[in-house]
């Protein structure tokens, strides 16, 4: 059973009607709803494990670069604050200098992380019954770091 959700269903019965019988006619209701990690039991769709395969490399790949992006600067300065010892001056020009490097390991790792992981949770969540699924996850995980053993 979902989470309990409050909504008033006003009605009014004549455009004359006072206060507080707009009051009375006011109803509150009480309605399920599914919540939008709700486990479904309705008849499940088959396991396409290349379409996960592929759509968790595009997201991760994705949120890796975008990640990197937009945190490179704080750790340059951070460097950079850690080199200046004796509080010395940081210079702030060519913040990003660098970053096409570490893209280029950032956007594959991410991408093999995310694209492993995610169908073989997705797989092992629906092989395994609900009480089990802490198990599916770290199967999952062992699985990913498996891969990236092998891959480095």
């Amino acid at each position: 059973m979902g989470p309990l959700t409050l909504s008033v269903d006003s009605k009014s019965t004549s455009t004359a009607s006072s206060d507080l019988s707009n009051k009375k006619t006011q109803k509150l209701q009480l309605e399920t709803r599914k919540s939008f990690a709700s486990v479904s039991m309705e008849q499940q769709k088959p396991f396409d494990f290349f379409r996960t395969l592929f759509e968790g490399v595009i997201a991760g790949g994705t949120a890796g670069v975008v990640v990197e992006t937009a945190l490179y600067p704080i750790d340059t300065i951070k460097t950079r604050l850690q080199a200046a010892r004796g509080g010395g001056k940081i210079k702030l020009k060519g913040l990003y200098s660098g970053l096409a490097g570490n893209l280029a390991g950032v956007l594959p790792a991410s991408a093999l992380f995310v694209g492993v992981y995610e169908p073989t949770k997705q797989k092992l969540l629906r092989m395994f019954p609900e009480n089990l699924s802490a198990v599916a996850h770290l199967v999952s995980d062992y699985t990913m770091s498996s891969v990236f053993a092998f891959a480095y």
